[in-house]
């Protein structure tokens, strides 16, 4: 391919040794011209088709080992896990735990109740050089419904936004998050599009409210692949303490940051994989 390019480069050379005006000049410099337009193209094609038949190398080696090993229906999750095009990270979900008067649903009088205030951010980074379509989902504790002192419905989905690498950020309110497009039930799913490139990604900033009923756990989950998930949950009452629960095989790989208050996941885990936050009081 360098032969290719020097070659093209020595015909446009050699077209200004004629006059502009006639016929050699403009054949060879069209010549040239094509040879270099080519050499670039062909690069373009090798580049992809490499990617390619790499992704294939290592999907036939890994078909070939594990396909003996695993059973056919597991194999076939994890292929799919696998040959999913985009990798979470960063996850990090910063809860806050206060107490609120609440009319539960079923009662005239406001009571005492433990609330929380979860942050959720993290970003979903591109692992193709496609441009993708995705579906956040993200789903609301309704094991207990009231309403707070504003007469806001409890729980709901205060804000969302996804502020893409490429383009301009995408707010939801409240009020649109709780459009029946997007909120059914206590699911809520927002489609997003994540630019193209390796280096193409979103990030999300999630905040929700919820009654935290104690000693119930906090359930918080993963919808993708997620490399090194931290949780960080803060309260000013010192009447509870929280502990974490690690929803994975290897729980060694939870660290304790701060006690009683922040954790890291040092590790990976896979859709379905994830945490109970464990409320009690002292």
């Amino acid at each position: 391919m360098i032969g290719v390019l020097l070659f093209g480069v020595c015909l446009l050379t050699l077209s200004r040794c004629f006059h502009s005006e006639t016929l050699l000049h403009d054949l060879i410099r069209d010549l040239g011209i094509a040879t270099v337009v080519s050499f670039c193209v062909t690069i373009l094609i090798e580049y992809y088709s490499s990617r390619r038949r790499e992704a294939d190398i290592r999907s036939g080696v890994l078909n070939a080992i594990l396909g003996q090993i695993v059973p056919p229906m597991v194999w076939e999750e994890i292929k799919g896990i696998l040959a999913h095009p985009v990798l979470c990270e960063g996850w990090h979900l910063d809860a806050i735990v206060s107490e609120e008067l609440i009319t539960q649903i079923g009662s005239n009088q406001p009571e005492t109740c433990h609330i929380v205030t979860g942050t959720l951010t993290y970003k979903l980074k591109n692992l193709s050089n496609r441009e993708h379509t995705l579906v956040l989902s993200h789903e609301l504790q309704f094991d207990t419904k009231g309403k707070d002192n504003s007469g806001s419905d409890i729980p709901f989905f205060i804000q969302l936004s996804a502020s893409p690498s490429a383009g301009l950020p995408t707010n939801w309110t409240a009020t649109e998050l709780k459009d029946p497009k997007y909120l059914k039930e206590a699911m809520l799913r927002v489609p997003i599009t994540i630019p193209a490139s390796d280096s193409g990604s979103v990030d999300i900033f999630l905040k929700r409210k919820e009654i935290l009923s104690i000693p119930v756990g906090y359930p918080w989950y993963m919808n993708w692949v997620t490399s090194a998930p931290r949780v960080t949950i803060k309260t000013s009452l010192t009447n509870i303490s929280f502990e974490l629960l690690v929803r994975h095989p290897n729980n060694k790989l939870l660290k304790t940051i701060i006690p009683n208050e922040e954790w890291l996941f040092s590790g990976v885990m896979f859709p379905g994989q994830g945490f109970d936050i464990i409320c009690r009081k002292k």
